[in-house]
C-alpha cells in the first residue's frame, strides 16, 4: 500500500489489514508508560496468535493515527508483523480524545495521573466542562475533580504517585497544597514520617490540615481585604479557600480555610507593616529589628520585667484583677515591640511612666512610703516588695503560658502516639 491510499480508508467501519509503518501513536494517548513485561507477554502471544482485536485509527493526511491500541501495536512491531488489523474512521480531536478516556477508563490498569491528565486535555484543550466529561463517563462530579487536581502535583510528586509511593488518595492530599516547594515536604513526611514508616491515608490527611491548613477566623489580618496584597485578593473569593472548593475538600468542615500557608504569612507581614505605619501616623513609637529582639527577653516573646509592663497583663496593684492597660487608661501612649515569631505587636509601656500613673491614681506608694510599722525603714524596701509581687504574678502566667503550650505540643502527637501503639 501506498502513502495516499490511506485516503480511501476514510469513515469505514470494517476491519482492514493496514500497514504498521503507516501508522503513529497519538499524541494525546491517557496511557503515558506501558509495563514491559506485560507487553512481552503481550507480543509473544501477538507472534504466536496474531492481534485477535482491531485497533482503532482515524486518518490524518495521507497516514494513519492510533486512537485505542498503542499496546498492540507496540507489541506487533516487537513481534515483527508488518500488517495489523484496524477500523478506521474520521474523527475530530476531541471525538478520538473522547474515545481514548472512555475506553482506558475501562482498564484496570490505567494510571491514576494517565487518567488525569486526559481529564485535562478534555477539560483544557477541547472546551468539556467537568458536567460533561462526568457524564460521557458515568463518573460523578467529586471523581472528575478529584482526577483532575492530580495535573497540579509537581514533577517530583508526580514521580511518588507513578512509583507507588503514593496512592491516588494521599496524592491528592498533597495536590491540593498550592505551592510546589510545600507539595514535596509533605509527600516525603507522608512516605516516610517520624517513625521511618509511611503514614496511612487518615494520617496523612491529619498531618496536612494539621501543618498546612490554616483557619481565616481570628488571623492577624482582614480576611475580606482585596488590597492587602493586591495579587493575592480577597480570602473569601479565593481557591485556596476549602469553601470556595467543596468538591475537592469535602472532608474539611470549617469552610474558612486556607491551603496556601506562603500567601497566609505573606498577609500577615503585609499586616504587620500596615499596623506599624498606622501607628507611626498616629506618632506611637514602634521598635523593630534588632533592637525589638533584645526587647524580648523570653521564649514567649514578652519584655522583660524591669523595662516594661505588657497592657495585656494581669496589673498585681489592681484588686480586681484588671490588666494593665485598662488600669492606665486610654490616654497613654504605648510603645509597640514587634514580636517576629508571632508576627504581630506588643504593646508596653515603660514601666517607670506606667508605675507613676499608677501613683497618681493612689494605687501604688511613693517611693520610700510604708504603712506596715513593721516594714523596714530601708526606702527601698518597699519599692522591692512591690517588685517582688509583680515579678511573682508575672512569672505566674509565664509559666501558665508554658504549661499550656506543652500541652499543646502532647495533644497534637497523642493521637499518633496511639495509632503507633496499637
Amino acid at each position: 500500500m501506498t502513502a495516499p491510499a490511506a485516503a480511501l480508508f476514510k469513515g469505514e467501519t470494517a476491519a482492514e489489514l493496514l500497514p504498521l509503518d503507516l501508522i503513529d501513536a497519538s499524541p494525546t494517548n491517557p496511557r503515558t508508560r506501558m509495563n514491559p513485561t506485560l507487553l512481552a507477554e503481550l507480543a509473544q502471544s501477538v507472534g504466536k496468535h496474531g492481534v485477535l482485536q482491531p485497533i482503532l485509527v482515524r486518518t490524518r493526511d495521507a497516514r494513519f493515527e492510533i486512537v485505542n491500541g498503542h499496546r498492540r501495536v507496540r507489541a506487533a512491531q516487537i513481534a515483527g508483523l508488518t500488517e495489523i488489523p484496524a477500523v478506521v474512521r474520521t474523527l475530530s480531536d476531541g471525538e478520538a480524545l473522547e474515545i481514548q478516556c472512555i475506553e482506558n477508563l475501562q482498564r484496570e490498569d490505567l494510571e491514576p495521573l494517565d487518567e488525569a491528565e486526559g481529564y485535562e486535555r478534555l477539560h483544557r484543550t477541547h472546551g468539556y466542562s467537568v458536567e460533561e466529561i462526568a457524564e460521557k463517563l458515568g463518573k460523578s462530579r467529586t471523581y472528575v475533580y478529584s482526577r483532575l487536581k492530580l495535573t497540579a502535583l509537581c514533577d517530583d510528586v508526580r514521580e511518588y504517585l507513578r512509583s507507588g509511593h503514593l496512592t491516588a488518595v494521599t496524592a491528592l492530599l498533597v495536590a491540593r497544597i498550592p505551592v510546589p516547594s510545600l507539595q514535596l515536604e509533605a509527600a516525603k513526611d507522608i512516605i516516610a514520617d517520624d517513625y521511618g514508616q509511611a503514614m496511612s491515608a487518615t494520617e496523612a490527611a491529619q498531618h496536612i490540615r494539621r501543618r498546612y491548613m490554616l483557619r481565616l477566623q481570628g488571623a492577624p489580618f482582614d480576611a475580606a481585604d482585596a488590597k492587602l496584597v493586591p495579587a493575592a485578593g480577597a480570602c473569601s473569593k479565593c481557591p485556596k479557600r476549602t469553601g470556595n472548593q467543596p468538591e475537592l475538600f469535602g472532608d474539611i468542615t470549617e469552610h474558612d480555610t486556607c491551603t496556601d500557608p506562603t500567601c497566609f504569612a505573606g498577609k500577615k507581614t503585609a499586616a504587620l507593616e500596615q499596623r506599624a505605619t498606622e501607628a507611626e501616623a498616629k506618632g506611637l513609637t514602634v521598635i523593630r529589628g534588632e533592637r525589638a529582639k533584645a526587647e524580648l527577653g523570653n521564649f514567649f516573646e514578652q519584655p522583660k520585667h524591669d523595662a516594661w509592663v505588657t497592657l495585656s497583663d494581669v496589673c498585681p496593684h489592681d484588686n480586681g484583677g484588671r490588666t494593665w492597660g485598662e488600669v492606665l487608661g486610654k490616654k497613654i501612649k504605648p510603645i509597640l515591640i514587634e514580636r517576629r515569631k508571632a508576627e504581630d505587636f506588643v504593646a508596653v509601656l515603660a514601666r517607670d511612666e506606667a508605675e507613676a500613673i499608677l501613683r497618681k491614681k493612689g494605687m501604688l506608694e511613693e517611693p520610700g512610703e510604708s504603712t506596715d510599722a513593721t516594714d523596714s525603714d530601708d526606702p527601698t524596701d518597699a519599692k522591692k516588695d512591690h517588685r517582688f509581687t509583680e515579678q511573682a504574678a508575672q512569672d505566674f502566667y509565664l509559666a501558665r503560658r508554658h504549661r499550656l503550650h506543652l500541652w499543646r505540643a502532647i495533644f497534637q502527637t497523642w493521637p499518633r502516639a496511639i495509632s503507633r501503639t496499637e
